[in-house]
């Protein structure tokens, strides 16, 4: 190839992505008419700030590369500084290098969601550990207007100060303070709700459409694996590039990640298991399942997880060296336009 750089960015919009229906929405916003009505089930803060973002560059590739970069950027040095409440300088560059070579981080760079979500994920949960709760519930909000979050940071302060504080009127009135700074997390699913009445009509239009055209509606683990093991046996012999672009990386992480969280389970704050337990649930409960490696590398607790498992130097070289080659397999799939989704 003998173009220039910028000439080669559709590499990160390839045909059957979601980077196209995001893109889609920013420049169109949601619709009731045609194919296009089926997007509704695309939360829509990502598009509205690559639409912001349009008018500087006017290029809605370049604005969703843009924000994407970005907000990946702040959410690798927000990692950083959670990881640093609960450990050594040490195990916070591991998590943050762990973040970045799980085989599908590559994908934050690419015009999804996923960055944006990690970021107010992430800030949402620092906020709240640094007692912030007016802000984390704002920043939850937005998060829940990305995809859906879950925070246990106050359940968690209030069992293990209960004790301590059980007679103090004060912490009891700051408690429920704090709960009801909570409590602007649903109100981003609910402009969500109000979007979808308002384009179709139906306020959870969105669940239907999942259901009858995107194949995914709230199932067990055990199903959605049964699945992706059965969609893999049957394209052993009929499509290669399907199965290792697509069902190997999927059962890999699918096993991989909740098998890494539970060994690292005594070493990890309780509140980021419960998370990583609740967002595994839900995204991995989906019963057609395509983008378990993206969905789960957007998971913190994950990266937490690998880096306090490192602390031996020989356990973090084989583990580096395991995800630098997957994560160079994973992005050779992902260019060669494997089916990574």
């Amino acid at each position: 190839y003998a173009g220039g750089l910028l000439d080669r960015l559709d590499v990160w919009n390839q045909l059957g992505t979601d980077s196209r229906h995001y893109l889609n929405i920013a420049e169109n916003w949601y619709v009731n008419t045609g194919d296009d009505r089926l997007l509704i089930v695309f939360f829509p803060l990502y598009p509205l700030l690559v639409m912001l973002f349009h008018y500087i560059f006017q290029n809605y590739l370049v604005s969703g590369l843009f924000v994407s970069n970005i907000c990946w950027v702040f959410a690798a040095y927000l990692l950083y500084e959670l990881a640093l409440l609960d450990t050594d300088r040490k195990g916070a560059l591991r998590a943050l290098k762990y973040l970045c070579i799980l085989p599908a981080s590559f994908l934050f760079s690419a015009p999804l969601s996923d960055s944006l979500f990690l970021l107010l994920s992430v800030a949402c949960v620092y906020a709240v550990r640094k007692n912030i709760y007016p802000l984390a519930g704002l920043i939850g909000m937005l998060a829940a207007f990305t995809r859906m979050p879950a925070c246990f940071e106050l359940v968690g302060t209030i069992i293990r100060e209960h004790s301590a504080h059980r007679n103090d009127a004060r912490w009891k009135w700051r408690m429920a303070g704090n709960a009801l700074s909570l409590l602007f997390i649903p109100v981003g699913l609910l402009m969500y709700l109000f979007i979808n009445q308002q384009v179709t009509g139906n306020a959870t239009m969105f669940l239907t459409y999942q259901s009858e055209n995107w194949h995914q509606q709230l199932g067990w683990f055990f199903s959605t694996m049964a699945t992706v093991v059965n969609s893999a046996t049957t394209s052993f012999a009929d499509n290669t590039h399907m199965l290792l672009g697509l069902w190997i990386p999927n059962i890999v992480f699918l096993f991989g990640s909740i098998g890494i969280v539970i060994a690292a389970q005594n070493k990890l704050r309780a509140s980021n298991v419960a998370y990583f337990i609740v967002y595994y649930a839900v995204c991995m409960g989906a019963t057609w399942l395509l983008s378990a490696p993206r969905y789960l590398v957007a998971a913190y607790p994950l990266a937490l997880a690998l880096g306090v498992l490192t602390e031996k130097k020989s356990v973090d070289r084989i583990a580096t060296i395991i995800c630098i080659v997957l994560f160079v397999l994973y992005l050779l799939a992902f260019v060669n336009q494997w089916y990574v989704y």
